[in-house]
């Protein structure tokens, strides 16, 4: 055979470094033996053949047992391997990976094997919320043309397995960026502690949002079966969590601190100009005064928020490495503590 290899774009001269593709070589192999037994070698013949409506059903019947008994032979490989557990088929939009997978499943059937098929074209969102390329076409590549919200999900074995949660309301009220979780702890019972899920939705699915999506949860003891209670959003625009990007929200005692970038959606408030703070497990959000973060945060790049057992707060720059601290005993503080670098 020939192989021919191209020349490197900024350098003609200089040959691509060759990259040995055993598994595509089979491939190619294997094209050459299925023309031979179909009887085309070329796409004059396969044209000249089509134009015999019989013919163009015997190429047909002949290629798809072909690849059943391809299909039938990955069946007997995977039986045979009594580790498999998971089977991944890739490939990009409509190039038959679900046509796949159900005559797998077929093969695998007849094996004894009793699969669970999952397929991509359950999750995708409906047509008019999927996001459209450079060209203003569909982009079915593009992440957010999954619909990759609706659920919530605990593990209570270390993140072996995982079961949905149960929520008090419509899941598509969940946030799915952005996202910080905190845990109050309870001033009465000990025992007692809220969890706090802070975020926001999809901007291509909801440009409309001017305000974060706050859910809670209380655990009291071992009994985790309490369901997810949405904090609704509230129509007071002075005590609503805006929509900011890079989102984050930490616990401080009892008290919820967040802030942020700049406000997207239907938000248009400056990013890191103050920080919030709620006292009631996020229904209502305040500027807190006692906080006066500098004047010179990046706001640009992106960052995260923590607080320790000595009640500082401390601002992770993840653009410049910066690190910046602030100190405060209470929200409701008179004397206001900068944050400093």
């Amino acid at each position: 055979g020939l192989l021919r290899r191209m020349p490197q774009i900024n350098n003609p001269s200089q040959l691509l470094p060759f990259i040995k593709q055993d598994k595509m070589l089979d491939i190619i192999k294997e094209q050459k033996e299925w023309q031979k037994i179909i009887g085309i070698s070329t796409i004059g013949e396969l044209n000249e053949l089509c134009r015999n409506k019989r013919d163009a059903i015997n190429i047909i019947n002949v290629s798809e047992a072909l690849q059943e008994k391809k299909i039938a032979k990955i069946a007997e490989n995977i039986k045979n391997k009594s580790s498999v557990r998971l089977v991944l088929i890739a490939g990009p939009s409509s190039s038959g990976k679900t046509t796949f997978s159900k005559r797998l499943s077929i093969q695998l059937v007849a094996e004894g094997i009793r699969p669970v098929a999952i397929s991509m074209d359950d999750y995708f969102v409906d047509r008019e919320h999927t996001p459209l390329d450079e060209n203003g076409e569909y982009d079915y590549e593009s992440i957010y043309a999954l619909d990759l919200q609706g659920k919530l999900v605990a593990s209570a074995d270390e993140g072996a397995t995982w079961l949905p949660e149960t929520l008090d309301s419509d899941a598509s009220l969940l946030p799915t960026q952005d996202l910080s979780y905190c845990i109050i702890p309870s001033a009465i019972n000990p025992d007692t502690k809220t969890l706090l899920l802070v975020g926001n939705r999809n901007a291509s699915h909801y440009p409309d949002d001017n305000q974060a999506h706050v859910w809670s949860k209380v655990i009291e003891g071992d009994d985790t079966d309490e369901p997810w209670m949405y904090v609704s959003t509230n129509d007071l625009y002075y005590l609503i969590l805006p929509r900011l990007t890079s989102l984050n929200a930490v616990s401080m005692g009892k008290d919820i601190l967040a802030t942020g970038g700049d406000g997207f959606g239907a938000s248009t408030v400056k990013g890191f100009s103050q920080i919030f703070y709620s006292f009631d497990g996020g229904i209502y959000w305040r500027p807190v005064s006692t906080y006066s973060l500098p004047a010179n945060f990046e706001s640009n790049n992106a960052f995260t928020m923590a607080t320790d057992s000595h009640d500082n707060v401390w601002m992770f720059c993840g653009g410049n490495g910066s690190v910046w601290k602030g100190h405060s005993t209470n929200t409701s503080e008179s004397n206001p503590s900068a944050i400093t670098r």
